[in-house]
């Protein structure tokens, strides 16, 4: 089972591999929506081994009296059939069919949502199904974003808060140092394995750090849009906007930045920042019946001084390209 199907076990004592997660084993026919035979016999694997699959959001079972007890939960609790944490928090943002999702975590997937199984030829994307019953998720990923951000703060802000750092970043007029931190590109076979900042030498006064904390944000804006681009030759996408969650797209830059590179409004809904377990909690009162609230659209960023941000763009694939080469 995955984690997340183990832990539902060992609450509720039932065996079972959720759709979303069983798309990840390498086991599982996607389009089919059930276990392979063809997989499994090239892994000389027996079906034997694997549970049922669920779908999520239904009940698995009731709680195990001892869990029960041990956690102080309800001995009537049910468990309900979670599922992938992309997927989930995808299901916080009401998406709708054909739309597309950045969902900006440790690492940063560009999803989208469709309604027919498509897959690329060229291997770029990855095709799963979705948490409901009828859809399918195309996904690129960005790879080691948030991760980095984090880390790096940790350097140049040791001590502050992003509030700080977003004060800075509007202050910040000096563009001239640029990044490449590891983050992956869908067509590229190879992660790159060295990384680091460029800027004009002799350093200049106005170098800052909120200069390099913009090339960190600069080159995860860039990353997206490479990967949105592979997505889009795979399943076209004519939307005005974009959906955004997670803890990354609290930075009111990084959004400007992406509506700048994707001349798409980038648009966030209230519950973006913990939208994995709001996506849980979501699909739990689905199972017991109980209404949720629409979640509502809290702000919408629109792109503005695209022929700059097209510079700055050129300047990141020069650095990028350099550091691929670098051994």
């Amino acid at each position: 089972m995955s984690i997340s199907d183990w832990i539902q076990f060992k609450f509720s004592g039932v065996e079972a591999y959720e759709h979303s997660q069983a798309s990840e084993t390498l086991l599982y026919d996607v389009e089919a929506k059930k276990w392979s035979d063809v997989l499994l016999s090239l892994f000389d694997l027996s079906m034997s081994i694997l549970p049922e699959l669920k779908d999520s959001g239904s009940i698995l079972g009731k709680i195990l009296p001892a869990v029960a007890e041990q956690y102080g939960i309800s001995k009537d609790a049910v468990v309900v059939v979670g599922g992938s944490d992309t997927q989930l928090a995808i299901r916080s943002m009401e998406p709708s069919p054909n739309d597309v999702v950045i969902v900006s975590g440790t690492t940063t997937p560009i999803i989208k949502i469709v309604s027919t199984f498509e897959k690329d030829p060229d291997q770029r994307t990855w095709t799963s199904r979705h948490i409901d019953k009828d859809n399918f998720i195309l996904e690129a990923n960005a790879g080691v974003t948030g991760l980095n951000y984090q880390r790096l703060k940790e350097i140049f802000y040791p001590n502050e808060g992003y509030d700080v750092i977003e004060k800075e970043l509007v202050e910040t007029t000096y563009f001239q140092c640029v990044a490449s931190l590891g983050s992956l590109i869908a067509d590229e076979e190879e992660p790159l394995v060295k990384g680091g900042f460029i800027f004009n030498a002799p350093v200049s006064h106005q170098l800052t750090r909120g200069s390099f904390v913009f090339s960190i944000l600069w080159d995860i804006a860039c990353s997206i849009y490479e990967n949105y681009k592979f997505l889009c030759d795979v399943s076209s996408h004519n939307e005005s906007y974009i959906w955004a969650c997670g803890g990354g797209v609290q930075s009111r830059s990084l959004r400007q930045y992406l509506a700048n590179l994707l001349g798409k409004s980038i648009r966030i809904r209230n519950t973006f920042r913990q939208a994995s377990v709001l996506g849980g909690a979501f699909i739990c009162n689905e199972a017991l019946g109980i209404p949720n609230e629409t979640p509502s659209v809290l702000e919408e960023t629109f792109p503005r001084e695209q022929e700059k941000f097209e510079s700055l763009y050129q300047e990141w694939k020069k650095a990028r390209k350099t550091f691929k080469h670098v051994s």
